[in-house]
């Protein structure tokens, strides 16, 4: 058995100017919100795994600066094709985004949903299957579509919440995984 706590990153410098992905680093407040990582994981881990993307990777580095961090891109950001880096401004797409994420990536040409979660609850299953604690730093929308096919539900319901900056969820892996906590996933409201 092992447990594996999934993290989202700290605010990146796109979420405090309101734009879709890229890859930007943190915000002055999400290093901040990066400290607060280990007080608020028990059992401490053992592991520490990140995606490439510089938001993840130093929210994990700020976290946890004496441990080494392990890259896979298994746990990037959704790609969201031509919608990258640019402003969620647009009520027509945030709209879609928040009914239809699905629909949405395909008319962006973005990643596929369900392929990229597949493969994160595989990756996730091959780090616990080492009986290990294993923190993993990744994005809000990969992290939403793992959390919605572990409840058994199509991925267009992860526009029914959003999991906060720093937010962790907790999963148990055993034969199954269970997801053990989640209270940082906060419903959306959708436009």
């Amino acid at each position: 058995m092992g447990i594996v706590y999934l993290i989202r990153h700290g605010q990146s410098e796109a979420n405090r100017l309101r734009i879709w992905g890229g890859d930007l680093p943190l915000s002055d407040k999400g290093r901040e919100q990066a400290l607060t990582v280990p007080s608020r994981i028990d059992p401490a881990p053992g592991r520490v795994i990140s995606s490439t993307l510089k938001r993840a990777n130093e929210t994990a580095r700020i976290a946890y600066p004496d441990m080494e961090v392990t890259k896979d891109p298994t746990f990037d950001e959704i790609r969201f094709g031509t919608m990258e880096l640019q402003s969620m401004e647009d009520k027509e797409k945030w709209y879609l985004f928040c009914t239809d994420p699905e629909r949405l990536i395909q008319i962006v040409k973005g990643d596929d949903l369900g392929e990229r979660t597949e493969k994160a609850i595989a990756a996730i299953r091959r780090y616990a299957g080492e009986n290990a604690v294993t923190a993993i730093f990744a994005s809000d929308t990969l992290i939403r579509c793992i959390v919605a096919a572990l409840r058994g539900k199509t991925l267009n319901s992860v526009h029914e919440y959003y999991l906060v900056n720093c937010g962790i969820v907790k999963l148990k892996v055993e034969d199954d995984i269970t997801l053990e906590y989640t209270d940082d996933l906060v419903l959306r409201q959708i436009p």
